[in-house]
């Protein structure tokens, strides 16, 4: 027989059991929550030895609470300890981590931030711990082999090599080229630029009014791409040699230069710089990927070649990083051949902000634009992936 003072007492007893539970749930919901963007993302791999650390709660940090003795600690499964250089960028909303010394091919990196730092209202961050991978060492024969392999996805794209020798270009510096037509064109310029990304010998970067009058027109052998007016007013174009962009004045001499970090070379498909100086680039990153995990008939070895988008500030810190890697399969790619040697799963062409903030991502062998959360770096939903609309018949 059971007492109702007994069924009392296992009744009160399971209440308190689940409060405890619900309380337990939510505080780690809570902690969770205190950095709503980390880079690199957690459990992420192929990072580039000198990668840095980015961590946003997206309040106003109090950068007193980041002066406490071993408030971070990073470390790697090979190197060791990494001392950190810490800054507060995006007006003291984000805080950045750059290691003192790279660290080394294949290790875990972990990192845990401790409980003290603070928000300027002085609201408690709670701290994590989080791990990433670097990317292996290659031999030089893999490095050479990726080498070929991207010179070969760029012959693809922009087109045969040809060797014959160019015709000196015309004063002030236009190649020869003919308007076929020009029916009641749109007032304003056209920034164009032809180039040859294998030989460098006959490339131009150029405006010209709609009518076809010149403007502007350099002969360059430094392999220039991309010329336009950008966001901020001035002219920039892609130097090929340094795998950058250069800002350039009104009479068309360089004013600056913008490179990506975290190892990485720019890509020519996008830069666009607003006038704050806050900038957004794109780079293409091969890596050696066993393809056998999906296929056991594909290749061991493939280069799968990702795709990684950058924001940088004016002072050329990098305050937000996005990866194909963590966000996409690689089956993904639409039309792609999966067992072949070499597979450009995504080839992101272009990056734009949107009218909220967010950023619209286009990647040509997905056929998908993608709307990535620029506070978290998240696609919020399958609703934010738009895809199959431009395939190919």
């Amino acid at each position: 027989m059971i007492h109702k003072k007994n069924i009392c007492f296992m009744t009160r007893f399971l209440i308190q059991s689940f409060l405890v539970v619900l309380l337990i749930i939510g505080k780690i919901s809570f902690a969770a929550a205190q950095f709503q963007y980390i880079s690199p993302q957690p459990g992420s791999k192929y990072h580039n030895p000198s990668t840095n650390i980015i961590l946003r709660n997206g309040n106003l940090v109090d950068e007193a609470s980041l002066t406490t003795k071993h408030l971070f600690n990073v470390v790697g499964s090979i190197s060791g300890e990494h001392p950190c250089k810490v800054k507060l960028a995006e007006k003291g909303k984000t805080i950045i981590l750059q290691p003192e010394q790279p660290f080394t091919h294949g290790e875990m990196v972990s990192v845990t931030v401790g409980n003290e730092i603070q928000t300027a209202s002085r609201q408690k961050i709670e701290g994590i711990s989080f791990n990433f991978n670097i990317r292996r060492a290659r031999t030089i024969e893999e490095n050479q082999r990726i080498a070929s392999q991207m010179s070969q996805l760029y012959l693809e794209e922009y087109g045969t090599y040809n060797t014959r020798s160019p015709q000196p270009p015309p004063a002030p510096g236009f190649p020869s080229f003919t308007i076929d037509t020009n029916v009641n064109p749109a007032p304003g310029v056209v920034f164009w630029s032809n180039f040859n990304f294998f030989t460098g010998l006959n490339d131009h970067y150029c405006i010209i009014k709609s009518n076809g009058d010149s403007v502007f027109g350099k002969y360059d052998t430094t392999i220039y791409n991309d010329f336009d007016l950008n966001k901020n007013g001035y002219p920039t174009v892609y130097n090929d040699k340094d795998s950058a962009f250069l800002v350039l004045d009104s009479n068309y001499y360089q004013l600056a230069q913008y490179q990506m970090g975290n190892g990485y070379k720019a890509d020519p498909h996008e830069f666009i710089i607003n006038p704050d100086g806050t900038h957004f680039m794109l780079a293409y990153d091969p890596e050696i990927v066993d393809m056998t995990v999906y296929d056991s008939t594909y290749q061991p070895n493939a280069t799968v070649i990702g795709c990684i988008f950058q924001v940088l500030d004016s002072n050329h810190n990098i305050i937000f990083q996005w990866r194909s890697w963590d966000h996409y399969s690689i089956l993904d790619g639409d039309h792609i051949n999966f067992a072949f040697g070499v597979i450009d799963y995504c080839h992101a062409n272009s990056i734009e902000p949107d009218n909220d903030g967010n950023l619209i991502i286009s990647c040509r062998n997905m056929s998908e634009v993608t709307k990535v959360e620029r506070s978290t770096g998240n696609i919020p939903s399958m609703d934010c992936r738009i895809s199959k609309v431009f395939s190919s018949p």
